[in-house]
């Protein structure tokens, strides 16, 4: 069997690439990190003053296998730097931070899920 080294995907024998992010299978996989949050950087990702959207941005990064967390008090926020960047500055503001080697996939997840709403809504 052959496994996507990113998304963790088992594939048949003959299959040499992930059909979802491209990558290079490998025989086996490598040993995952018990607390991959504990040792990596998280960086802003989105901002937003409401729950819905960031249930929803967060539910797509996810389904899309890119860890999130959530920071939703701003003055506790430990990239202050990041959040001027992001004009989070008003209280009840909700921060998701993905991690910093995985920042412009995750760009990229949530501007096509903003695409793919905004063709919805105008089909309607």
């Amino acid at each position: 069997m052959a496994f996507c080294p990113e998304c963790r995907y088992e594939y048949r024998e003959g299959i040499t690439e992930c059909p979802e992010c491209g990558k290079e299978l490998v025989a086996q996989l490598p040993e995952e990190k018990e607390n991959p949050t504990s040792e990596e950087e998280f960086v802003p990702v989105f901002v937003a003053d409401k729950r819905y959207e960031s249930d929803l941005v967060k539910m797509v990064l996810l389904d899309a296998g890119i860890p999130v967390i959530e920071q939703s008090d701003m003055g506790e926020f430990p990239y202050g730097s990041y959040v001027s960047v992001l004009n989070a500055t008003r209280f009840g503001d909700i921060a998701l931070t993905v991690p910093a080697a995985r920042l412009e996939e995750a760009k990229k997840v949530i501007e096509e899920a903003k695409k793919a709403g905004e063709e919805m809504s105008t089909e309607s």
